[in-house]
C-alpha cells in the first residue's frame, strides 16, 4: 500500500509498505480522509513528538492519526463494528490507503458516522474534541469575557464549542495575525477581532471593555520558532483580569523568557490542556453529526496522498491554510 514516510524535518516522502496485518481485537480501515493536526506540523518544522504521532515501519515513520474510513477487516474480538461501516478513528499512521485501529472499542476508538456527514468533515472530531477538553478545562461562564489567541482549527474549535452551548459570554474576543482567519471568527461568532500583526491587543481590549480586563483566556497558539512578537502567553498575562484564567493548550517549539510577576500580582490561575477524553470524543462526533457544529467552513485544502509533501508546505505558503486533508 502508499503510505507517507516521514524521513525527518521538513522531509516526507510516499512509498510502498505492506499491508497492515490486524490482530484479533483491531479492526482495519481503507483510509477515505486524514488530517494534518498542528502537531504533524511541528514534527514537520522541527521534528518534534514523532516516536508518539508516527506508526514505525521497516520503511520508516508513517504520521496520520485524525482518520476517517470505511471498515474493510474486523478481528474476530471485535464487537458492534462490520465491514462497510462508515467510521472516524483514531489511527497511528493513517497517511496511508489503509489504517489499523488497536484494541478497537465503539464509541471509545470508533465511531460509526451518519450518512449526511462527509468523510472530510469526519476528520475533524478528533481536533474539536481538543478543543472541548480545553473549553470545559477553563469553565467558562455566562457574562464572562473571553479571549482565543489563534484562530487555527483549535482556536476556532474553542469558539465553536462555546457558542454550541448553553453558555451565553458578556463578549468573545479572537487574536490571530492573519486577516482571513480573523474573518471566519467573526462568521463563527466571535464579537470583536483583533489581528496582533497590527494592533495593540491590550489597548483594543481596554477600549472595548474599558476596564482592559479578560476573565478567561485561552491560548492556542504556544510558540512558534521564527514567530515574530511577544509569546503569546505573556499577552494573556497582560489582557488578563485579576483571578483570570489562562488555559495553555498551544504547543511551544522552544523555551520562552516570560516575566511572571503579572501572574502573582493578579492571582492568575494557569492550566494546561493537553488531548481529551472518550466521552468529549464521543460528544465532539455527536455535535458534527447533529449539526449543531459546522466544520466545513474550516477546511481549507485537500490534497491527493501522493502530494503528501505539497500539502505539509502549504501552511507556509498559503496565506489562506487552515485545516488541510489528505485523500489516498
Amino acid at each position: 500500500m502508499k503510505a507517507a514516510i516521514f524521513k525527518g524535518k521538513k522531509s516526507i516522502t510516499i512509498e510502498d509498505v505492506p499491508k497492515p496485518k490486524i490482530g484479533e481485537s483491531d479492526i482495519l480501515l481503507s483510509v477515505k480522509a486524514s488530517g494534518i493536526c498542528g502537531s504533524d506540523l511541528h514534527m514537520y518544522r522541527e521534528g518534534m513528538f514523532s516516536e508518539i504521532l508516527c506508526l514505525p515501519t521497516d520503511a520508516g515513520l508513517i504520521p496520520g492519526h485524525e482518520v476517517s474510513g470505511e471498515v474493510v477487516e474486523v478481528g474476530k474480538k471485535v464487537e458492534g463494528i462490520k465491514n462497510g461501516d462508515r467510521v472516524y478513528a483514531f489511527v497511528v499512521g493513517g497517511m496511508a490507503e489503509y489504517g489499523q485501529v488497536f484494541n478497537a472499542v465503539l464509541n471509545e476508538s470508533v465511531f460509526l458516522l451518519p450518512d449526511n456527514l462527509s468523510y472530510s468533515e469526519a476528520t475533524t472530531i478528533e481536533p474539536l474534541a481538543n478543543s472541548m477538553h480545553a473549553t470545559q478545562l477553563g469553565k467558562p461562564a455566562s457574562g464572562e469575557i473571553i479571549a482565543i489567541f489563534g484562530a487555527g482549527t483549535i482556536g476556532l474549535g474553542i469558539l465553536q464549542c462555546i457558542r454550541a452551548s448553553a453558555i451565553e459570554p458578556q463578549k468573545i474576543f479572537v487574536i490571530d495575525v492573519l486577516d482571513h482567519r480573523l474573518k471566519l471568527a467573526k462568521d463563527l461568532g466571535a464579537d470583536e477581532t483583533f489581528n496582533a500583526a497590527k494592533d495593540d491587543v491590550f489597548q483594543k481590549v481596554l477600549e472595548s471593555t474599558g476596564i482592559g480586563l479578560v476573565n478567561l483566556i485561552y491560548d492556542g497558539v504556544g510558540y512558534i520558532k521564527g514567530c515574530p512578537g511577544e509569546p503569546v502567553f505573556k499577552q494573556a498575562l497582560s489582557i488578563a483580569g485579576v483571578n483570570g484564567r489562562i488555559v495553555a493548550n498551544g504547543l511551544f517549539e522552544a523555551p520562552v523568557s516570560i516575566d511572571l510577576e503579572p501572574l502573582v500580582e493578579k492571582q492568575i490561575q494557569v492550566i494546561g490542556s493537553y488531548m481529551y477524553t472518550p466521552a468529549e470524543l464521543k460528544e465532539c462526533a455527536e455535535l458534527i453529526g447533529t449539526r449543531k457544529i459546522d466544520r466545513k467552513p474550516i477546511i481549507s485544502h485537500e490534497f491527493s496522498l501522493d502530494n503528501v509533501k505539497e500539502a505539509f508546505d502549504t501552511p507556509a505558503k498559503a496565506d489562506n491554510a487552515l485545516k488541510i486533508l489528505l485523500k489516498p
